[in-house]
């Protein structure tokens, strides 16, 4: 455990450790021998702790730790001095790698130095509430990092107004940035096996839990996408005539409109 109250003292910079279990099960602690610190005089605090392989992962604010024994100069060794993570619930392993939420947005750990992947976002990461950064909460679902960052402060460039409860979804193995908004908060996730089917799920502060792409409704409410493409092919040396234009889809799709502008006027007609 880490950044733990002690007798009413506080221990931003110290991990406390309990014994092996018995054969019972049973774990015993010795808060005045059992613990490491981390980096005592940068003036930050320990906000999460995750596993992985064989090592500890120790997380302050800007910067991240790995613990591979018992304590020692040799047995923690700093990962980086640059980026740490706000949220213990923005932190999710997915095999060998971590993702995390910092205060440079959502970052990738692989080894090595942790790298920031949400540049193409950063729009959506500058409206994120700074006040309610410790509220961010991640899930993963598949190949597909969900991390739920709140209602934004401003509104996006071409948008009249801000977004509401945003899930940032990023697709790991192809790079690709969506995001959502849903008409709940989700205060944690967790997965869960189902016939063999394994779920992600989040639970809101009413407690109520809901489960990540099962039905067609939000706890209710229709979902709304948008899709916008690219502007089509066009050049200056002909004049292009569009016949027809066509959707497709399936499943349940409700009301559809289509809407396009003219030469990136701005205007939208449906």
């Amino acid at each position: 455990m880490g950044y733990c109250d002690v007798g009413g003292t506080d221990y931003p910079s110290r991990v406390y450790y309990s014994s092996l279990p018995s054969s019972s099960a049973a774990i015993t602690w010795d808060t005045t021998n059992d613990w490491f610190f981390v980096e005592t005089n940068d003036g930050d605090s320990i906000t999460a702790l995750a596993k992985n392989k064989t090592y500890l992962i120790v997380f302050k604010e800007n910067s991240m730790f790995r613990y591979d024994g018992t304590f020692s100069a040799t047995n923690l060794k700093p990962f980086s001095w640059k980026l740490g993570t706000v949220s213990q619930e923005s932190v999710v392993l997915d095999e060998n790698l971590i993702l995390f939420y910092s205060r440079k947005g959502i970052a990738m750990f692989v080894g090595g130095e942790p790298k920031v992947v949400s540049r193409a976002i950063q729009p959506i990461i500058d409206g994120v509430n700074q006040a309610n950064l410790g509220n961010i909460c991640a899930g993963l679902d598949g190949d597909h990092y969900l991390c739920y960052v709140g209602t934004l402060t401003s509104a996006l460039p071409g948008d009249s107004s801000a977004l509401s409860r945003v899930i940032l979804d990023y697709d790991i193995n192809q790079n690709i940035w969506t995001y959502h908004t849903i008409p709940d908060e989700p205060q944690t996730f967790a997965t869960y096996t189902s016939s063999g089917e394994k779920l992600l799920s989040f639970g809101d502060a009413n407690g109520e839990v809901f489960t990540w792409k099962s039905g067609v409704t939000d706890d209710g409410t229709a979902i709304a996408t948008n899709i916008e493409q690219l502007m089509w092919p066009s050049g200056p040396e002909t004049t292009n005539v569009f016949q027809n234009a066509f959707f497709f889809g399936s499943g349940d799709l409700g009301d559809v409109d289509w809407q396009w502008q003219v030469d990136n006027s701005g205007t939208y007609s449906t």
